[in-house]
Parts: C-alpha cells; structure tokens; sequence
C-alpha cells in the first residue's frame, strides 16, 4: 500500500510539474464527459489551447471578482484558438465544482453548451477562499 501511495504521488508530481492538467480541471472535464456519456453523446478531447485560455480566464475571475464570459457580456473571445467553427463558453462560481455542474446542467444555455456538438473543451479552475471559479471553453473543429 506504501509503494502504491508513493508511486501515485509521484506520478501526480510528474503531471503536475508537465505542465498537465491540474485534478480540479479534470474534475470538471470528467464532470461534462460523463454528461455527455448520459446522453449518449461522444466525450470531448482536450485541447491544449482552450485548457490554457480557461484557466487563464478563471485566474482572471477570482482576480477581479467579476463573473463575465472572456469576450466580455455575453462574448466569447477566440484568441489563440484554432481550427475551430463554432465556440462556446460556461463560466460560474460557487462553493463546490459539483454545485457548479449541477447549475450548468440546470440552465438551458450552459447544459446546451455541455451536450452540444462539439469536439474538444478546455476547463480552468481557480479557487480564493472558499469559492470556485470556472470556465469550460467548448470547440467544434472545422
């Protein structure tokens, strides 16, 4: 049990130090894949690009204290995506990321965002104090 704890910690310290994702991003793309699965819907892949810009944004989020998409209003900014055709954005706060999930799933626009046709998604997730920040950024490639 000793060596699996150690051989785990130093594979989450491997990823980790890559540059991969952190466990709160994939929590949060495990959350919208296994939507996607209840739907019978294909899971997203990630996109390196889109998980960059998400925590980017959820970073700027916690910083300001100010809930907006990344292009402002109801905007959704494309900087430094590529080869894409359609692009959607959920951003929300809240005291856990399975509260968070639950009022995305509970909304109209956001749950359409999660099921929607898309292929790839980057997730970001900031926390200050005891509130969660996150932004999933939804691609559909061309």
């Amino acid at each position: 049990m000793r060596i699996a704890k150690t051989v785990a910690a130093v594979a989450i310290a491997t990823v980790a130090l890559a540059g991969c994702l952190s466990a709160d991003q994939t929590t949060v793309m495990d959350q919208v894949n296994a939507a996607r699965k209840s739907a019978r819907l294909a899971a997203l892949n990630t996109d390196n690009a889109a998980m960059q810009k998400a925590q980017a944004w959820s970073e700027h989020m916690v910083a300001t204290g100010v809930l907006e998409h990344s292009g402002g209003g109801t905007k959704v900014s494309t900087t430094g995506l590529t080869n894409w055709c359609a692009v959607g954005e959920n951003v929300g706060y809240g005291p856990s990321l399975d509260r968070i999930q639950s009022a995305f799933m509970a909304s109209t626009h956001h749950k359409a965002n999660i099921l929607g046709s898309y292929d790839r998604i980057g997730t970001g997730v900031a926390k200050k104090g005891d509130v969660y920040w996150v932004t999933q950024v939804f691609i559909r490639s061309c």
